[in-house]
């Protein structure tokens, strides 16, 4: 189970380096090594490094789960790699990421996209819950078996 733990908030903190505000509209982009697919979708609020790019696509353009398959796809990927490499660790600028240029499809083929993915996450999480809770039972079997409980 992912836990997040109590943190002080960006005010509190007094940071000043470039750092970006996302909420449940973003994507967020890892630009260093872009080969590994750092991609998320968050559904809070919060502040990340400026490592990560917060993308917000366009209402009624472009869903975030049609954004983040594309960044995660073979197309981005192959993409990433055409650029010319300025370091010994990879990285993609702003001004890269939106150079990309892509199909983007029509507004209601995303959305009904956006449902099987929801669907399919909603059965991922009733699957990891219910291993989750068959976890602790197990555990609780063998420490009741070996206290001679059974």
């Amino acid at each position: 189970m992912r836990r997040l733990l109590p943190a002080l908030t960006a005010r509190e903190e007094r940071l000043i380096s470039k750092k970006f505000l996302f909420d449940n509209r973003y994507v967020l982009y890892s630009k260093i090594r872009p080969y590994l697919r750092k991609v998320a979708l968050p559904d809070f609020t919060g502040l990340c490094s400026a490592d990560v790019y917060p993308v917000r696509p366009v209402e009624q353009r472009a869903t975030r789960e049609f954004l983040f398959s594309l960044l995660i796809s073979e197309a981005f990927l192959a993409y990433t790699a055409s650029l010319p490499s300025r370091a010994s660790i990879p990285k993609l600028n702003r001004k890269e990421l939106a150079a990309y240029s892509f199909c983007l499809p029509p507004i209601e083929l995303q959305k009904r996209y956006t449902r099987i993915l929801q669907a399919h996450a909603n059965k991922t999480k009733t699957f990891n819950d219910a291993a989750f809770q068959a976890g602790q039972l197990f555990d609780s079997l063998v420490q009741r078996a070996f206290k001679g409980e059974l």
